[in-house]
Order: structure tokens, then C-alpha cells, then sequence
């Protein structure tokens, strides 16, 4: 197992991939740039909440996913 920020970054590109949504699509959805998309799913960037809400949302992830993702992302803010 990698590092939390890491595993975060994969996990959030893997879904997005499994969505069939390109960057730049996950970013239209989200509202967000595609550049910022490319740093949360190359762990350059830690996504905010509010960031992984609308990714989860556009990705159409289900319960137990969501919580994965949160349970993440705590880990890799409080490691």
C-alpha cells in the first residue's frame, strides 16, 4: 500500500476512467479546471471537500466508494 495522498490520487482517476470521462470532461462536470483535475489525480494538488464532492457527484460513485474516498482523504491531510 502506498502513501494516502497517493492512493487518494489513483483511486480518483481510476473512477473517472471507469465514468468514461476524459480530464477535461471531469473538469466541465465539476466546474473546476482540467489542470486542477491533473494535480488531485497526480497527487500534486490535495483536493478540498468540496473538490471530492463534485468529482464523486460527476463520477456517479456509490456509497461505499464515497466513503473509501473520505476515508482517504482524511489520511492523507492527517497521515
Amino acid at each position: 500500500m502506498g502513501q494516502p495522498k497517493q492512493e487518494l490520487a489513483a483511486l480518483l482517476k481510476e473512477l473517472r476512467k471507469r465514468a468514461g470521462l476524459t480530464g477535461d470532461g471531469l473538469a466541465r462536470r465539476c466546474n473546476m479546471s482540467q489542470s486542477k483535475i491533473s494535480r488531485i489525480e497526480n497527487g500534486k494538488a490535495q483536493p478540498s471537500l468540496l473538490d471530492l464532492e463534485r468529482m464523486l457527484r460527476a463520477v456517479v460513485a456509490p456509497p461505499e466508494v464515497i466513503e473509501e474516498v473520505i476515508a482517504l482523504a482524511r489520511l492523507a491531510v492527517h497521515p
